[in-house]
């Protein structure tokens, strides 16, 4: 024993491992011949599988067993191997990467150790008296746990729980002063491309170009004190203001009423408002913001957050490229000066195109003229002037604003308006609104809306912060992201805002001008507050046609986003499939139900997935323990008289047929062919069952059917690599009093083999 101790270290009694050498001549003290070895299996009984005395891994030296001339050192290192590189070592057609393959199998090189456990074949049971599974705790247990531990408080627990809720008091007091002059060159950028997408968006989102500013206020305030995300640029986006107009224009709502409510006070405005109808295109989205703001509240205090899993990468792709196409084609009327309807529900986008190829006889050509050299101007700096000067400046070049100030200057000295009928942005008023309560008499028909918008708002900028959190090696709390963003979008909704969201350009802008806290969005809050008190007047002439196409330009990344449906399908199809329903609905019915037809096709195809699994049986490579399928690797043989059913899927309801008529097909009850050897009659299954993600009843008392069903003509049937959840639900369906036959479930696939299957051998050996 001390020899042993000091070559390596103890082993457990149920594993016994060696470390061979590469050569497949050298002989081990420990080891025994191959026909010594079945001897040996044969004579060891079940019970005494863990009697052996503790065994120490053999070192190797250098003058008895190393052919190669190496450093013995070598065999005491650990290993792996690729999946690659077994697929190309265990495929006759191509060459292995580290050897070659032989008649006898896998010749291997220096790089290569070899392996070999020796235990005999345990099953469940007897893994379950020898090493004692820890009992489960009930419900009631956990239930009472639970509680115990969220109702314990004390002083530091109420910190604790204060600074998670307002993380500001957690992170504000450890600011470095360093990051100062970062956070104000980042949110001296972001105020720059607020101001010309703030009043772009409102106009998108069937509101006015001030309320868009507002949006890149109130909600901001709101967010630096809850976010826990640094850098993410909260306010207006493309995709929640066309969800917005949406539902602003279903709602049958009117653009404003001529009333002069200037001598009321804001509480009897909102009294006498309730008792207008229709209600007014403000009223609509600030009720929608309050909506939002409690639909959002609700998830993150129940700590709902997770729910936005179903929303996959392929379906908010699709849904964005499918939106990008309504917002463009929504600017058509301010880029070309013309006309077209109103419209909302199903096709939507097909009559808005057809009103603007009916109107296009009817262009506006200052407007076109105008929109033309905007377009070029922003364009060509961003795709070519911008990108080779990013590198090389702090911050951005503020194209979008610098080409707003330009045209508001030759709109205003040019007359546009009054000479060229070119229409313009025109009042602007100064100061922030007061605050006014958003309707609630007309909050229950927008419910549907609102939830929509609170999903796909809470999804875009969570994928904004995960991202930037994780490149920047910080962690973020979903739960707390949805109470920001509703607090966020309740409090703006008193002050003429509508839903906020993360935005992808802005947010990717204040990380790349080395944004290091949500500071840089106070310092943009500063900026846009004296653009509001004093500087809005200013942008009275601004050309509507300059704000479309900063909106055209902006939405490049979405369109760009249609290569991944060519990159989905070459991967998966179903994705692929995902994508493209959901584009195809988004632009043919509308956006909100584009995204739910996507949400639902989702939820379908992982049905179709385990309705319609890869089913397969396995074959063993020679002289291992690995089993793999026959059918793809050309050294996996099936072993006589044993079929081993690998069902890549759930067991349950839905799919508990199709694997009983997989298996049945390829195993009949009932073979009466003369031509079939005795030796090669089916008499063992084994169904692999590391696969089953869950298990529900229906699905074993399946497993159930089989077993007994091939018991009566003489074939057993084993389990093998049971998961811990699908053990439990066999243990409450008492499942092991039901199976006559024992042992019946194994750990592995191979101790199922050799348990049972020791007299027999391999197709590979004969």
């Amino acid at each position: 024993m001390t020899d042993e101790k000091a070559n390596g270290d103890a082993l457990t009694d149920s594993e016994r491992i060696k470390i061979l050498s590469s050569s497949p001549n050298v002989k081990h003290e420990n080891s025994c011949s191959a026909d010594q070895e079945t001897d040996c299996q044969h004579r060891a009984s079940f019970s005494d599988a863990s009697g052996h005395g503790s065994v120490r891994r053999k070192q190797v030296t250098n003058s008895n067993n190393e052919p190669y001339n190496v450093d013995s050192s070598f065999f005491n290192m650990a290993f792996t191997l690729s999946p690659s590189d077994l697929e190309r070592s265990w495929k006759r057609s191509r060459p292995s990467m580290s050897g070659s393959i032989t008649e006898n199998g896998i010749k291997r090189t220096k790089s290569e150790g070899r392996i070999s456990i020796h235990r005999s074949p345990v099953d469940n049971s007897y893994i379950d008296k020898k090493f004692g599974p820890v009992p489960s705790e009930t419900t009631y247990e956990k239930a009472s746990k639970y509680l115990r531990s969220r109702c314990t408080c004390s002083m530091a627990c109420f910190l604790s729980f204060i600074t998670s809720l307002i993380p500001i008091l957690s992170w504000l007091p450890k600011y470095k002063r360093e990051f100062l002059i970062p956070d104000l060159i980042a949110g001296f950028t972001i105020s720059i491309l607020h101001i010309p997408q703030g009043m772009a968006y409102g106009v998108l989102a069937a509101v006015k170009a001030e309320n868009g500013l507002y949006v890149s206020f109130f909600p901001v305030l709101i967010y630096f004190l809850l976010g826990t995300s640094r850098h993410i640029s909260v306010g207006t986006f493309a995709v929640i203001s066309l969800m917005l107009s949406s539902a602003v224009y279903g709602s049958g709502a009117i653009v404003s009423r001529e009333q002069n409510f200037t001598s009321r006070s804001p509480l009897n405005e909102s009294l006498e408002r309730e008792t207008d109808w229709p209600p007014t295109h403000l009223e609509v989205v600030t009720t929608l913001a309050m909506a939002v703001g409690f639909w959002q509240l609700f998830m993150g205090i129940f700590h709902l957050g997770s729910l936005t899993v179903v929303l996959s990468d392929q379906l908010v792709s699709g849904f964005s490229s499918g939106a990008a196409c309504h917002v463009a084609t929504s600017q058509m009327k301010d880029l070309f000066g013309i006309h077209i309807g109103r419209y909302s529900g199903s096709l939507k986008l097909i009559y808005m195109l057809r009103d603007v190829f009916q109107n296009l006889v009817n262009t506006n050509t200052a407007t076109v003229i105008v929109s033309a050299i905007a377009l070029f101007v922003l364009a060509v700096f961003k795709e070519q002037i911008d990108g080779r000067l990013k590198g090389r400046l702090k911050m951005p070049i503020p194209i979008d604003l610098i080409v707003v100030v330009i045209a508001t200057t030759v709109s205003y000295f040019a007359n546009f308006h009054s000479l060229y009928k070119i229409s313009v942005i025109e009042n602007i008023p100064t100061g922030l609104p007061s605050p006014v309560p958003p309707r609630l008499d007309i909050l229950p028909s927008l419910i549907g809306d609102s939830f929509a918008i609170a999903i796909v708002a809470f999804a875009i900028s969570l994928s904004m912060a995960k991202l930037l959190s994780k490149k920047h090696k910080y962690s973020i709390r979903p739960n707390q992201e949805l109470l920001a963003l509703g607090c966020a979008n309740v409090f703006a909704s008193f002050f003429s805002c509508y839903p906020c969201s993360a935005s992808l350009s802005r947010s990717l802008v204040q990380e790349r001008s080395g944004g290091k806290t949500q500071v840089a969005g106070i310092i943009s809050c500063s900026i846009l507050l004296i653009v509001l008190l004093a500087l809005a007047p200013m942008f009275y002439s601004l050309p509507k046609c300059i704000l479309s196409c900063i909106i055209l330009v902006a939405l490049k990344p979405m369109f760009l986003q249609m290569k991944d449906f060519v990159k989905a399908w070459g991967i998966s199809k179903l994705d692929a499939a995902i994508w493209l329903v959901t584009f195809l609905s988004t632009v043919l019915l509308d956006v909100t139900y584009g995204l739910l037809v996507g949400v639902i096709f989702s939820l379908f195809t992982v049905i179709i997935r385990t309705v319609i699994p890869s089913k397969t049986f396995l074959g063993r490579i020679p002289e291992t323990d690995i089993y793999l399928d026959a059918r793809r690797y050309d050294m996996a043989h099936e072993i006589k008289g044993i079929k081993i059913f690998h069902f890549e899927s759930a067991l349950y309801f839905i799919n508990k047929e199709l694997f009983k008529c997989s298996l049945m097909k390829h195993v009949p009850l009932k073979n009466d062919s003369l031509d079939i050897k005795e030796e090669e009659r089916i008499h063992r299954i084994i169904i692999d069952c590391s696969t089953f993600t869950f298990v529900d009843i229906s699905g074993l008392e399946t497993l159930l059917e089989i077993i007994q069903e091939y018991q009566e003509v003489g074939i057993a049937v084993f389990l093998s690599g049971c998961s811990i959840s699908m053990q439990a639900v066999m243990e409450h369906a008492k499942f092991y009093e039901r199976v006559s036959q024992h042992p019946s479930v194994f750990p592995t696939i191979h101790d199922a083999v050799e348990f049972q299957y020791l007299p027999h051998i391999s197709i590979s050996s004969s």
